[in-house]
């Protein structure tokens, strides 16, 4: 199965253990993946979150795909990890991994994407763009 890797970094003017504690949330990412417009089903078992996210992904001609999706989260004190399962055989890895820096922390966050041939495109572009809307939606969040 093709995969496709995407890192993006940037600054965050608080301390990294409140981003640590916001995406470890399942409820967190309602709206922090625009493309998540709620969340179900959420569990917690031995640190481990998992969770289903409802995701409404726009298509061309003006169509929308409601999606669910399967994912987990994970934590240490610098870094928050998880996997996703989408359907149609679409998954994902991500990692934040965070540094204190003096006026806050560096985020560092990386996506990895596995779809079958012929989605991986389509998967990644939707995956990275949602991507690099995170940090501002963090900073619009967290810089209060």
């Amino acid at each position: 199965m093709p995969v496709a890797r995407s890192e993006v970094g940037f600054v965050l003017a608080v301390p990294p253990a409140a981003v640590v504690d916001h995406l470890s949330r399942a409820e967190s990412w309602v709206g922090l993946s625009p493309l998540v417009t709620a969340v179900r089903d959420v569990d917690e078992t031995d640190g481990v979150v998992r969770y289903t996210a409802v995701e409404v992904v726009p298509l061309p001609g003006g169509l929308r795909w409601t999606n669910l999706i399967r994912v987990s989260i994970e934590r240490s004190d610098a870094a928050v990890w998880g996997h996703v399962d989408s359907p149609g055989g679409v998954t994902l890895d991500y990692r934040y991994e965070l540094a204190a820096i003096a006026d806050g922390c560096r985020v560092t966050d990386a996506i990895e994407v596995r779809a079958p041939l012929g989605l991986t495109r389509f998967a990644m572009s939707r995956a990275a763009a949602v991507q690099r809307a995170r940090g501002p939606i963090l900073a619009a969040r967290l810089e209060h």
